[in-house]
C-alpha cells in the first residue's frame, strides 16, 4: 500500500526556537524521507518568504499534534502507536520521536514522547488549520493543547527515529465521517456534507426574518469569517436557545463566507457559542430565556435586524441606559451611574 504523501518544511538548524526560516520543502513517501525531514526542526505548512508566523500561512497538506503523555502520570494510561490506532482507525499517520522520548524532565518518569503527522486534505487558511486541532483536541485527551497554532515548529533530533502507520483513510475523512457518525444528521450543502446538532424544536418566522435581514445578507470575506460567525451563533443561541432550528439558520449564514469554512471549524465554531452560552450568557442576573423573550410581545421587535432590536432596547431602557463615546456604556443603579460594558 502507498503512503500518503505530504509535506514537512525544514530550517537548516537544530533546537534553536528563534529561528523562523524553513526553507526546505521536503515530500515525506516513506521513512526514510520523513527521517530527513525531521532532521532538523520543522513546521508543517509552507509561509510566506518561509518565514514562519500565522500571518504568513499559505498551505498545509500535514496536521501534525504533539504528545508527551502529560496528561497523566499513570503508565498504564499512556499513550502509544497502538492507541493511536485504537482511537484513528483506518487513518494513516507517520510518527517522529522526541528529543525527550523515554527520557525523565523535570523530575517526571521517562515516558513516550512523539509527534505525530496527520496527512489531510490540503488547507489554504490558518484559522481552518488551526480548528482542526481543536477538533482532535475534543475527540483525545492526550495531545497537548499548547501546540495548536498555525504556526507551530518542533524541534528535529539528530538521528531521528521514525514511524509510518499505512491506512485507508486520511485525517480529514476520518473527521467527517466521525461528526456525521456523531450527530446521526446531515444537511447537504452544495458538494459539503454538514452535521446538524439534535436539539429540542422551536418553530418560529423569527428565524427567517435573521436570515433575511439586510446585515445578514452581506458576503463575508476571508479575515473576517470566524467572528463574524461566531457573533452570528451567539446571536442565535442567545435568542432562540441551543435549537436545531438556530443551528439549520447559523448553517444557512455560513454561506455568505466567501471562501466557504470547512465543515470542522463550522461545528467548531458553533461548539463554542455554545460553551459561550451556558458559560456567560444564562448566569446573568437579568438574562431572559428564548422560551420567554420570543413570545413576549412587548419584548418581540417587528424586525429583527439591528435596527429593530435597537428601538426596542431604546424604549425599555430609555430611563437607565446611555452610550459612552470612550465605547462603554453608562447605567443608571442605585441612584447613580456607572459604567458598564455589559
Amino acid at each position: 500500500m502507498n503512503f500518503m504523501m505530504f509535506k514537512l518544511y525544514s530550517s537548516v538548524c537544530r533546537e534553536i526556537s528563534s529561528n523562523c526560516s524553513y526553507p526546505n520543502s521536503i515530500d515525506v513517501v516513506d521513512e526514510a524521507t520523513l527521517a530527513s525531514a525531521v532532521s532538523y526542526d520543522y513546521v508543517g505548512a509552507k509561509y510566506k518568504g518561509n518565514y514562519r508566523k500565522k500571518e504568513n500561512f499559505e498551505e498545509s497538506n500535514c496536521l501534525i499534534m504533539d504528545c508527551d503523555n502529560t496528561h497523566s502520570d499513570n503508565h498504564d494510561e499512556w499513550v502509544d502507536i497502538s492507541a493511536l490506532m485504537r482511537d484513528f482507525p483506518e487513518v494513516e499517520f507517520a510518527v517522529h520521536y522526541s528529543r525527550n522520548h523515554m527520557k525523565p524532565k523535570k523530575g517526571k518518569a521517562a515516558r513516550p514522547k512523539f509527534h505525530v503527522f496527520f496527512p489531510i486534505d490540503e488547507v489554504n487558511n490558518a484559522e481552518e488549520y488551526s480548528a482542526m486541532k481543536e477538533i482532535i483536541l475534543k475527540i483525545v485527551p492526550y495531545f497537548d493543547s499548547n501546540a495548536k497554532d498555525a504556526a507551530r515548529f518542533f524541534f528535529g533530533t539528530e538521528y531521528p527515529q521514525v514511524e509510518i502507520i499505512s491506512g485507508t483513510k486520511n485525517l480529514t475523512e476520518f473527521l467527517s465521517e466521525h461528526r456525521t457518525a456523531e450527530t446521526g444528521q446531515i444537511v447537504q450543502n452544495n458538494a459539503n456534507v454538514i452535521p446538524v446538532c439534535t436539539h429540542s424544536e422551536i418553530t418560529t418566522e423569527s428565524l427567517h426574518n435573521y436570515s433575511r435581514s439586510s446585515e445578514a445578507q452581506k458576503v463575508i470575506p476571508i479575515g473576517q469569517r470566524n467572528n463574524t460567525m461566531h457573533d452570528t451563533a451567539c446571536n442565535l443561541i442567545t435568542r432562540y436557545g441551543n435549537t436545531s432550528e438556530a443551528y439549520i439558520s447559523f448553517i444557512e449564514q455560513s454561506q455568505l463566507c466567501q471562501p466557504h469554512l470547512s465543515n470542522y471549524e463550522i461545528q467548531n465554531i458553533w461548539n463554542g457559542a455554545v460553551k459561550s452560552y451556558k458559560n456567560n450568557v444564562i448566569t446573568k442576573e437579568n438574562y431572559i430565556a428564548p422560551e420567554v423573550f420570543n413570545f413576549t410581545p412587548a419584548l418581540k421587535p417587528d424586525d429583527y435586524s439591528d435596527i429593530g432590536q435597537a428601538k426596542i432596547l431604546a424604549r425599555e431602557y430609555k430611563d437607565r441606559l446611555r452610550y459612552c463615546e470612550i465605547g462603554t456604556f453608562l447605567v443608571y443603579d442605585k441612584g447613580c451611574w456607572h459604567e458598564s460594558e455589559v
